[in-house]
């Protein structure tokens, strides 16, 4: 694998999905392509059997799979990191462990349209939303952090907003470039890294969501539907204190390479009202100090509130 050119890598983060890494990695293996590709599987320990499944598929398919089974947890955003640091394509995809795609010319398709469209530095699809049954039960444009502009700018951001489900993307491979400035995926946060690349991305490009369904996300159904930030800064205080910082760093970043104009300043609103309903004046005074125009908190406040009305409706 080593001796030919790579066109797409794929890579597979893994952590206790032995129930669901066969089905992802089968839904990656089948892909019918006319360019070569890499699957990178990185399983970050795991309590269960999901390394020896792994070991078994890079056994059987040694010229496309290789599996790094880290002896001690890393956490998603390192092992992340390490996969996208050794990927030799000129394009990445992900599909996490637990998730699966749904077309076996997903890779082909997207890769023809980063063939034809040099201005976009990604592209991303639909997807559905499954359950730990393989059951479809909603579709990914009812979660609320993803764009519902189908070609997406850096303006539509705003701080929270996604171009796709993670694993129903692909990207043009910066990592390769000297000078990227990839240890921003380590540094910005511990464990979020897709508002992270959302942003470098966007700074070099439009991303296109097409309007296919090439992929599923798997949500169990006993489980929240929030995805990790909303999780994360809905805990505590300290946590919306750590989002904001986290938003800042975004913000800095993309100041210094972006020349067009854009604010994160929704994202912001939410996590101010967020430590307004928990009472934490401190807080919210923290967030409303560094908000490029304290003024748009009040222009953001009604449709958040709104917004999440719709949603708690359409959810019950």
């Amino acid at each position: 694998m080593e001796n030919k050119p790579v066109k797409v890598s794929v890579i597979m983060l893994s952590y206790n999905h032995e129930r669901y890494i066969a089905h992802a990695i089968e839904s990656v293996i089948s892909q019918k392509t006319d360019f070569e590709t890499e699957i990178l599987i990185g399983d970050d320990c795991s309590s269960d059997n999901s390394a020896e499944i792994i070991r078994e598929y890079a056994r059987k398919y040694p010229h496309i799979i290789t599996a790094f089974i880290r002896p001690e947890n890393l956490g998603a955003t390192k092992n992340s990191f390490d996969l996208l640091c050794r990927a030799r394509g000129q394009y990445i995809a992900a599909c996490e462990g637990d998730d699966f795609w749904t077309d076996e010319y997903k890779l082909q398709k997207q890769c023809d349209f980063l063939d034809e469209h040099e201005e976009y530095s990604a592209v991303a699809s639909e997807s559905v939303i499954v359950d730990e049954n393989d059951r479809e039960y909603a579709h990914v444009s009812d979660v609320r952090w993803i764009c519902r502009k189908r070609d997406m700018s850096l303006k539509d951001f705003r701080g929270i907003f996604l171009p796709g489900q993670p694993s129903s993307l692909m990207r043009r491979n910066f990592f390769l470039e000297d000078g990227f400035e990839k240890e921003l995926f380590l540094t910005a946060h511990h464990s979020i890294g897709d508002r992270t690349t959302a942003v470098q991305w966007l700074c070099r490009g439009r991303i296109y969501r097409m309007p296919l369904i090439l992929s599923a996300y798997r949500i169990p159904k006993k489980e929240n539907r929030q995805n990790m930030t909303q999780t994360l800064y809905s805990k505590s205080s300290s946590i919306i204190r750590e989002d904001s910082d986290y938003t800042d760093t975004l913000y800095e970043y993309a100041r210094n390479n972006y020349k067009g104009s854009f604010s994160f300043d929704y994202h912001r609103t939410e996590l101010l009202l967020s430590a307004l309903k928990k009472r934490d004046l401190s807080s919210a005074l923290y967030i409303f100090r560094k908000m490029s125009l304290p003024l748009s908190a009040f222009i953001y406040f009604f449709p958040i509130i709104v917004s999440r009305i719709k949603e708690k409706i359409r959810k019950n």
